[in-house]
């Protein structure tokens, strides 16, 4: 072999070596890439609890994001199927409220809503007035109130919600919690710094939470 030869065999090998990095390294960084979208994606990942609050002097029902990054709500469904109704936020599935017994507050038109990170939207929310000695405003508060506890309990409740890179969630949680008899008892793993002056609790419902991979045909309804 020539120098010559010897040169350009020397030169190509050169080339092949430095062909061979730039591949390793541009595959590397993708992956470096992909890995650090990753982390990013989780690190502000929202996560939707239902809050049961189920209190001797009334009620009050959240939706709340107990996770790092926001939550954007895509639908809310909830199926009452005792009833065979369908419909897109508590208070339209629900009696008509009447004076003097009105909602505290409620939520509708809730698309397109954000709740940010360790907050949260009221659903729905009734408490009893104190009016001494007006016993007919007790009695229809008591019925009223009743009432509508029962048919909450025999819900379901169906959030579809995403995270601001597009993933996409399904959240599911029964109201069971919300039935009359349960009302002004401690529930086990509710939130303490939500129990009220009567010793109920806030519950956070454990409800299941699927990726769009997993919930399937429930996001294309």
């Amino acid at each position: 072999m020539t120098s010559d030869n010897f040169i350009e065999l020397v030169q190509v090998l050169t080339a092949v070596g430095a062909l061979f990095v730039a591949v390793w390294s541009f595959r590397t960084s993708r992956k470096l890439l992909s890995q650090q979208r990753e982390h990013n994606r989780k690190s502000f990942q929202p996560i939707a609890y239902l809050r049961l609050g189920n209190f001797s002097g009334g009620f009050k029902i959240e939706i709340a994001n107990e996770g790092v990054g926001p939550l954007i709500i895509d639908k809310v469904s909830i199926r009452w199927a005792k009833q065979d109704k369908t419909g897109p936020d508590l208070v339209s599935l629900l009696d008509q409220q009447q004076e003097p017994v009105l909602w505290d507050r409620y939520a509708q038109r809730l698309r397109g809503r954000t709740i940010p990170p360790l907050k949260s939207i009221t659903l729905l929310s009734l408490f009893e007035e104190k009016r001494e000695g007006d016993s007919e405003y007790a009695r229809k508060y008591k019925e009223f109130s009743e009432k509508a506890l029962k048919d909450i309990s025999e819900m379901l409740f169906s959030l579809e919600y995403k995270d601001i890179y597009g993933g996409k969630f399904v959240y599911r949680q029964e109201f069971d919690w919300m039935d009359p008899k349960n009302a002004g008892l401690p529930q086990s793993g509710a939130l303490e710094d939500s129990r009220d002056e009567v010793g109920s609790d806030l519950s956070s419902g454990s409800g299941a939470i699927l990726r769009d991979s997993e919930a399937g045909s429930d996001l294309a309804r």
